[in-house]
């Protein structure tokens, strides 16, 4: 007999305990997708948006990933998550993309955010006007 088979004889069985761990089998759902927001400058934007099951969020803007900080800020709240825009200004007009994921998939949407000047620059862009 070969030296595979007699070491294969002499290997006992071997048992081993775990814990199982179900995770989710089917992707992200968006429930409620992004909005589009038109917001003046130096005002709050949030985009919300409503998932299940409770995936991992990312948020973009123009496809670069945001990290929150103290002009983005995230909330969570069961299955609804918002990207607030603080203090809106004219650069932070673009594209938002909000993606959930877990194992099975992911998901996105998006939305545009426009940021309008305040009113005092209107105003003195009307009164220019009027003195030309």
């Amino acid at each position: 007999s070969c030296a595979y088979c007699n070491k294969k004889k002499e290997q006992k069985e071997v048992t081993s305990c775990g814990k199982l761990k179900v995770l989710p089998s089917f992707e992200p759902l968006f429930t409620r997708k992004l909005d589009v927001l038109e917001v003046i400058e130096g005002r709050n934007a949030r985009f919300d948006c409503k998932g299940k099951p409770i995936p991992d969020i990312l948020w973009f803007k123009n496809d670069t990933l945001l990290s929150e900080g103290c002009h983005f800020t995230f909330v969570y709240d069961d299955n609804e998550c918002s990207l607030v825009v603080l203090n809106a200004r004219p650069e932070d007009s673009g594209v938002y993309t909000c993606t959930a994921r877990n194992l099975a998939g992911s998901v996105s949407c998006k939305a545009e955010l426009t940021i309008h000047e305040g009113k005092r620059s209107l105003l003195s862009e009307e009164g220019d006007e009027e003195e030309s």
